[in-house]
């Protein structure tokens, strides 16, 4: 019997919203748990996701991992439950083997406490607008590692589309199984469901029409451990980030 596991992304993009730099406690005390860690997902090859970025967060209780996405020459969008209580962030652009510094094309961008900017409405209780921005002290140089991943069209009557039964993408460096952790980076590919039967089987009604959830089986999916990646759909053959990975469901990630 195949396990079905959920995680969920917000759709970080669907609406316009503000950002404060306000810290804000840590939301493992939920029904579910942040989620983010790639289980038993495919390795990516060298270029797959250039839009990727690893994030070693600095805070006063030690470092922590998250991944996010490049949008702009300036700006990382990734979840704002990362963000809590972090003083600094060392961001790695271009990587595939986020533990080999020595890597063609990988480079470490520190930031300081002051451009991590958590959205002002992030509800650590209902995980509502769990997305923050980070940006980088410099512009980012493009290259052949390194590239952003578009955002969905803008529209005025916030009619976005909800994404359901459509295959989206998933990508992270977190624990493949309890206790592993990868070098590589890793990724899966799943369809969305409406939020509706998300609620049904998982979470009861704390997931909205703002939010995204996936249906993993096979036993591949997010876990805790790399919150804040990139959840990406491809359309005329770009990548267009429509999610931050949230959380998850807390009876497993396999």
């Amino acid at each position: 019997m195949k396990v079905l596991v959920a995680f969920l992304v917000c759709l970080a993009l669907a609406s316009a919203f503000k950002f404060a730099p306000v810290p804000e406690p840590n939301p493992f005390n939920l029904k579910f748990t942040p989620s983010g860690r790639i289980t038993n997902g495919q390795e990516a090859s060298r270029f797959q996701f250039k839009y990727q970025v690893g994030l070693k967060l600095l805070s006063d209780k030690g470092t922590f991992w998250c991944g996010g996405t490049i949008v702009s020459d300036r700006w990382i969008v990734t979840a704002a439950h990362c963000t809590d209580d972090i003083n600094a962030v060392n961001v790695y652009l271009g990587a595939w083997n986020r533990n080999d510094k020595t890597e063609e094309g990988q480079q470490i961008v520190f930031a300081g406490k002051r451009y991590i900017i958590p959205h002002e409405q992030w509800d650590t209780v209902e995980t509502k607008n769990d997305i923050a921005l980070i940006k980088l002290p410099a512009p980012i140089q493009f290259n052949e590692y390194i590239q952003p991943a578009k955002l969905p069209k803008y529209r005025a009557d916030k009619n976005y589309k909800s994404y359901v039964g459509d295959v989206v993408t998933a990508s992270g460096w977190g624990v493949t199984e309890q206790g592993s952790q990868p070098d590589i980076l890793r990724y899966i590919e799943k369809p969305v469901i409406k939020y509706s039967s998300c609620n049904r089987y998982y979470f009861g009604n704390i997931v909205d029409s703002q939010q995204i959830c996936i249906n993993v089986s096979n036993k591949e999916s997010t876990c805790n451990g790399d919150s804040g990646g990139p959840l990406v759909i491809e359309e005329d053959g770009e990548p267009v980030l429509i999610g931050a990975t949230s959380f998850g469901f807390v009876l497993g990630c396999q």
